[in-house]
C-alpha cells in the first residue's frame, strides 16, 4: 500500500436485540445459498427394474468436483479438500516453480453481490489443518468492523458439520469460531460459514486505515471488496485506523462470485461450471487473500512480462495513451523484479483504477493492484509511475514472501519503497532515482521538523504516534537501510540480500528478526545499516 503524507452498544447487546431479525435472515439465507447446489442435482423418480443390482464399481478418487462448491467440499470433508486442492489445483496452477511444501488450507466460496453492488450473501467453507493445539479460531473478518458504520454481519456456521458458536469482535474486525474442548495439532477441520451485509457507502466513511481508504465499500460506479470475506491469520491483532491489515497465510482458491457489471479479481478467472447468468469463478494457488472489484463496466488493455501476464483494467473515459503507459510501466517493473527475484507464484497481474480516499494512493492484494484512478495520467516517472513500481513490488514482499502488516509493518513497506528506487534508476537513470529517495527522506524531516517523536520503524502499526508519524517514519525513514546499504555496499549486495528472501522465505511469513538475522549472514555492514535505521532510535544523517 502506499499512503500519502501530509459511546456503541456491544456487540452482545446488539445482538440479542437483531435475534428475532437474525433468525428469519438465516432461514432466507440458508435457501439462498442452496439454490447453487440444487441446480447440480439430478431431478426426477427412479425407475423400479427387474435386473439384477449389479456389483459396484471401484470409487474413482476424488477430483477437483469436490471444489465446485461449498456443499461439495463439505460433503467430501476436510482431509479430501485437502488432498485434492493441494494435489490437482496446486499442479494445475502454481507457477514460478514454486512448490507447496506441506498443505496449504482450502477456501471454497459461493458468493452473490446483489442489489446496487451493496449486498454480499455468502457461503464458505475453509478447510485447514491445526498447526498447534488450540480451542478456537480467529479469522480476520473486515465486514465485522464497527468503524464502517454499516449493521453487523449476520453470520452463521459449523465446524466439520456440527453447529459453531461464533462471536464478532466490532472493534478488531475479528471472527472468532470456539472449537468446543479444543483441537490437537495435525487435526483437519472443515469450516463452513453463511454470512451477509450490505456496503457503506464510501463517500459516509471516516477515519484512515482500511476503512478510511474506501478498501471495503461502493460509490456509483464500482464496489471494492478488499478482506471480504473470514480469512485465517496469523496475526489477530485489532484493526487500526491507519495501514493495513495483511497477515494470511498462503491458500488455495475455487471462488464462484455471480455478480453484476464487471468482475476483477486477484484469480484466475473462468466460467462458472453451472450455467449462470454473470457468474464467474475465481481460482488460485499461493494466494494470501482474494482482491475483487465489481465494476459497472470496464475496458481491458493486456501484455506480457515475460511468462506473466499482465492486465490493465480501467473506466472507457481513460485516454488509451495513458492505459498503455501504465501498463508499459507496469511491465517493466513486473520483468525488473523477475528477473532480480524469479517469478511469482500466479500467472498474472491485474491494475484496477478506482477510487480511493483519505490518502491512499495505491493497495495491493496477491495478483492485482489498484491504482487511484486520479493517477492514471501521473506517469513517465511523476508520482503514478512510483505508485505502480512500489505495488508491484508488494507482488515479491507482501504477496509471494508475508509478513504481518499489523506487527512488522515496517518488512514490506520499506523494501518496496527501495525497490521503487532501484525501478527509477533502471527505468529514469540513477539522477531520478536520487531525486525519489531525495523525497522519502525528506518526508521524514519535515516531520521531525513538525514535533514529531523518531520512533524506530520496527515496531507495530499500534504503537506509532499519529498517521503522519507512521508515513514518514516508515514510508521515509525506513528505506534509507536499502539506500545507505546500497551506496556503501553497492547495489548488488542489497539486490543479492533481498533474492536471498525471496528464495529462502517464498509462500512462507518473516519478521523484522528474520531480515535482520539473515542479513547478518550475508554482510555485517548491511545488517548494521538495517539495525541504524529499522531499530536505533536516532539515525544521524
Amino acid at each position: 500500500m502506499i499512503i500519502e503524507g501530509d459511546g456503541a452498544p456491544t456487540w452482545h447487546v446488539r445482538l440479542i436485540g437483531v435475534l428475532a431479525v437474525a433468525l428469519l435472515v438465516a432461514a432466507t439465507l440458508f435457501v439462498a445459498l442452496n439454490d447453487r447446489e440444487d441446480r447440480d442435482q439430478p431431478t426426477g423418480e427412479a425407475t423400479p427394474s427387474a435386473s439384477p443390482t449389479p456389483k459396484p464399481s471401484p470409487t474413482p478418487p476424488p477430483g477437483l468436483e469436490v471444489l465446485d462448491s461449498p456443499g461439495a467440499a463439505a460433503r467430501a470433508g476436510a482431509e479430501t479438500v485437502l488432498a485434492v486442492a493441494n494435489r490437482d489445483l496446486a499442479e494445475s496452477q502454481l507457477g514460478g516453480g514454486w512448490p507447496i511444501e506441506g498443505e496449504r488450507p482450502v477456501y471454497v466460496v459461493n458468493v452473490t453481490v446483489r442489489g446496487e453492488r451493496d449486498f454480499l450473501l455468502a457461503d464458505q467453507v475453509i478447510a485447514l489443518r491445526i498447526d498447534e493445539p488450540t480451542d478456537r479460531l480467529d479469522l480476520r473478518f473486515l465486514p465485522a468492523a464497527a468503524a464502517l458504520g454499516t449493521e453487523p454481519p449476520f453470520v452463521a456456521g459449523s465446524v466439520d458439520g456440527e453447529p459453531a458458536t461464533i462471536t464478532m469482535d466490532p472493534v478488531g474486525a475479528v471472527l472468532r469460531i470456539d472449537l468446543g474442548a479444543g483441537r490437537e495439532a495435525g487435526e483437519a477441520l472443515l469450516v463452513r460459514l453463511s454470512y451477509r451485509y450490505t456496503l457503506a457507502r464510501a463517500s459516509t466513511l471516516g477515519g484512515d486505515g482500511p476503512v478510511g481508504y474506501g478498501l471495503l465499500s461502493r460509490d456509483e460506479s464500482v464496489t471494492v471488496l478488499s478482506h471480504w470475506l473470514p480469512l485465517l491469520t496469523f496475526d489477530a491483532s485489532p484493526l487500526q485506523a491507519r495501514g493495513d491489515l495483511g497477515a494470511f497465510p498462503p491458500a488455495i482458491w475455487s471462488v464462484e462470485v455471480v455478480h453484476p457489471g464487471v468482475l476483477v479479481t486477484g484469480g484466475v478467472e473462468d466460467d462458472c461450471r453451472v450455467p449462470v447468468d454473470n457468474c464467474t469463478k475465481a481460482s488460485g494457488v499461493g494466494l494470501r487473500d482474494l482482491g475483487m472489484l465489481v465494476l459497472d463496466e470496464a475496458d481491458v488493455l493486456a501484455g506480457r512480462a515475460g511468462q506473466h501476464e499482465v492486465r490493465v483494467i480501467h473506466g472507457p473515459a481513460v485516454p488509451a495513451a495513458d492505459v498503455r503507459a501504465v501498463l508499459a510501466e507496469t511491465i517493466a517493473a513486473v520483468e525488473l523484479f523477475n528477473e532480480l527475484f524469479g517469478p511469482l507464484a500466479w500467472p498474472q497481474t491485474d491494475v484496477v483504477g478506482t477510487p480511493l480516499s483519505r490518502g491512499a494512493a495505491g493497495m495491493e492484494y496477491p495478483g492485482m493492484f489498484i491504482l487511484r484512478d486520479d493517477l492514471w495520467r501521473s506517469h513517465d516517472g511523476a508520482f503514478g509511475t512510483y505508485v505502480i513500481a512500489h505495488e508491484v513490488a508488494h507482488q515479491w514482499f507482501h504477496g509471494l514472501v508475508g509478513n504481518s502488516s499489523l506487527a512488522d509493518p515496517v518488512v514490506d513497506e520499506a523494501i518496496a519503497q527501495y525497490l521503487s528506487v532501484v525501478f527509477y534508476a533502471e527505468q529514469y537513470g540513477e539522477q531520478a532515482a536520487t531525486d525519489l529517495a531525495d523525497s522519502m527522506i525528506q518526508r521524514w524531516q519535515d516531520g521531525l521538523a513538525s514535533g514529531m517523536r523518531d520512533d524506530p520503524p520496527a515496531q507495530a502499526l499500534a504503537a506509532f504516534e499519529s498517521d503522519r508519524a507512521y508515513g514518514a517514519i516508515v514510508y521515509g525513514r525506513a528505506p534509507f537501510a536499502f539506500i545507505e546499504a546500497e551506496r556503501v555496499l553497492g547495489r548488488e549486495v542489497v539486490i543479492g540480500f533481498l533474492a536471498e528472501l525471496v528464495r529462502r522465505h517464498a509462500l512462507d511469513a518473516i519478521t523484522v528478526t528474520d531480515v535482520v538475522t539473515l542479513a547478518g549472514e550475508i554482510d555485517e555492514g548491511l545488517m548494521g545499516s538495517i539495525n541504524e535505521w529499522w531499530i536505533w532510535p536516532d539515525p544521524s544523517l
